[in-house]
């Protein structure tokens, strides 16, 4: 154990980091249970919309909205987010066909939205872990918990991290 201490002295001293860590692991969970919702059958008629706007940066070479239903920066992290995945390989080809990301987008719209539902998964977790933050600054920690167990289990935090929107994106920022 670090500096020499027994197992119980340093859990004590690490308790409220070891349980801040553990609701993060928890909504991460909870979060990953529901990403599959409705996949790969049913994408939401929303998801398809950002989706495919999103494939408009790819298929023009271009960085300017094509839409404005939701926020551009959104998409914009999106947009770096299927970029960095097929930079790791991971959306290489459909079919075994080598085709432009905007096209392929055409025909498996479904694996672009997942990358998405990551994208809100990751921000939704990353929220808990920032409503820990502020709460302990502004209320301190016993609040700061109550808070951050709230929004590991909250249905509405939940049920948005587990779709291509950018509702959990925004919230974040």
């Amino acid at each position: 154990m670090p500096n020499g201490f027994p197992l119980a002295q340093w859990l004590a001293r690490h308790r409220i980091a070891l349980l801040v860590g553990l609701l993060l692991v928890l909504s991460l969970l909870i979060r990953v249970r529901g990403i599959s919702h409705g996949y790969p059958d049913y994408v939401g008629t929303d998801e398809r919309l950002i989706v495919k706007e999103v494939g408009h940066f790819f298929d023009d070479d271009t960085l300017r909205p094509g839409h404005y239903n939701y926020p551009a920066f959104y998409s914009y992290l999106y947009a770096g987010a299927l970029y960095l995945c097929r930079a790791l390989g991971g959306l290489d080809s459909v079919a075994g066909l080598q085709l432009p990301m905007g096209f392929a987008l055409t025909f498996n719209i479904v694996l672009f939205a997942l990358v998405g539902r990551w994208l809100s998964l990751l921000a939704g977790v990353a929220l808990v872990g920032l409503t820990y933050l502020l709460g302990c600054r502004t209320y301190g920690r016993r609040v700061a918990l109550g808070g951050t167990l709230f929004a590991a289990c909250s249905t509405t935090l939940v049920g948005y991290s587990r779709f291509a929107l950018p509702e959990m994106a925004m919230a974040l920022l």
